[in-house]
């Protein structure tokens, strides 16, 4: 899993293989990110949008029971 290697302003994920989403949903909000949107995914997954007055948008990819975020990354990044 890659959520660790990617830098999302204002949030620490070094180290981090996938984290529960209810942490990273904490850890987001902390910084000033607000939920702005869901869809369905490749292999049941689903990718959730936050977005960040300064950062910009990140994408996060959630297991199919929406509890583990497997990675995420600001939107204009690659994954």
């Amino acid at each position: 899993m890659t959520l660790g290697k990617h830098k999302i302003g204002g949030v620490t994920l070094d180290g981090v293989k996938t984290v529960a989403a209810k942490i990273m949903e904490l850890r987001l909000h902390s910084a000033g990110y607000v939920r702005t949107g869901s869809a369905s995914a490749e292999g049941g997954r689903w990718k959730i949008w936050f977005k960040h007055p300064t950062y910009g948008i990140v994408e996060a990819i959630y297991s199919p029971d929406k509890l583990t975020v497997i990675t995420a990354y600001p939107s204009n990044e690659e994954d």
